[in-house]
């Protein structure tokens, strides 16, 4: 039998010695860390792309201002947003790359190339959202040859299609290039000088956008490598209607009547788009589909060429 002084240091013994975890305690410790995990994760994925689409928007303002320099020195004209290769061929026009090569026409139909000298052909930012890009000049034909697709078909911001500068054809019987709607009877449809852009601050220049076949399509922040397009296309035009924000689901896009470049939210749910004054801004799908943004004439989101 333990005397009294024995039991008592048995006790101190028993109630000084460390203990372990439960397991109910271990799931409450492992679940709160899981959770600010997510919380950490959840906040550096909103900076990362947030930082991006900074980096979007300071891309776009220098292909702007690659495209002034050109209206400048053009007698204010604007650069077409498309001219075919028997356009060019009638204007007697060629277009070089950054290694003194001329190009083939049909890789100077969209901006991309006819661009590409007024930004020194720092092609960055054309192409600055694809991690695997071609974007030094040197000497590999197949580097070369990937870089000139690129610039060509892929930058990152579509040029107003239709309604600033000009869509440049030459089908004519006479071999008269004009432009695509040019016989609308709507005066000042479509913008080819600075001095005709009538409310430079609201119409969109330039957006992001990517070519979509006809159909619904996620245009919010989907895969932020998905191609670009050197066009981006009115909603409504004199044709038909090109394309609108599906109903119930502001982040998809209805394309119907072929395939059309439409506007693409690449980073945080907003399109990255430039209007005439030179302002840029990330903007929603549903505004960018607001018609005044698109031509002089429009009086309201909804105008159609018959009213």
């Amino acid at each position: 039998m333990l005397s009294t002084t024995s039991a008592r240091r048995a006790m101190f013994r028993s109630a000084g010695a460390p203990r372990g975890f439960t397991i109910v305690e271990l799931l409450v410790v492992i679940g709160v860390i899981a959770i600010l995990s997510s919380l950490i994760l959840a906040g550096l994925s909103g900076a990362m792309r947030t930082a991006a689409k900074t980096r979007e928007l300071n891309s776009l303002r220098q292909v702007f201002q690659a495209w002034t320099i050109y209206s400048s020195n053009y007698n204010d004209y604007f650069m077409p947003a498309h001219l075919d290769e028997n356009t060019q061929t009638k204007w007697g026009v060629t277009y070089r790359d950054r290694g003194g090569n001329v190009l083939p026409a049909a890789q100077c139909v969209g901006y991309g190339w006819r661009l590409a000298g007024y930004l020194d052909y720092e092609l960055d930012p054309l192409l600055g959202y694809l991690s695997t890009r071609v974007l030094e000049w040197d000497a590999d034909p197949a580097n070369i040859a990937t870089l000139r697709g690129q610039v060509a078909d892929r930058p990152a911001f579509g040029l107003n299609s239709f309604f600033v500068g000009g869509w440049w054809t030459n089908s004519s019987p006479d071999g008269t290039p004009s432009m695509l709607f040019d016989d609308a009877p709507i005066p000042g449809l479509i913008a080819r000088t600075a001095g005709s852009l009538a409310r430079a601050s609201e119409q969109i220049v330039f957006a992001s956008s990517t070519l979509r076949p006809p159909g619904t399509h996620k245009s919010v922040q989907g895969d932020e490598e998905t191609s670009g397009s050197p066009y981006v296309d009115a909603p409504l035009l004199p044709t038909g209607q090109a394309w609108a924000p599906a109903l119930g689901d502001p982040s998809s896009v209805v394309v119907t009547g072929g395939a059309h470049s439409t506007p693409f939210a690449r980073y945080n749910r907003t399109v990255a788009t430039c209007t005439g004054d030179g302002g840029t801004s990330g903007i929603s799908l549903r505004d960018v589909s607001d018609m005044r943004r698109w031509t002089n004439p429009a009086t309201g989101p909804e105008w159609n060429y018959g009213n």
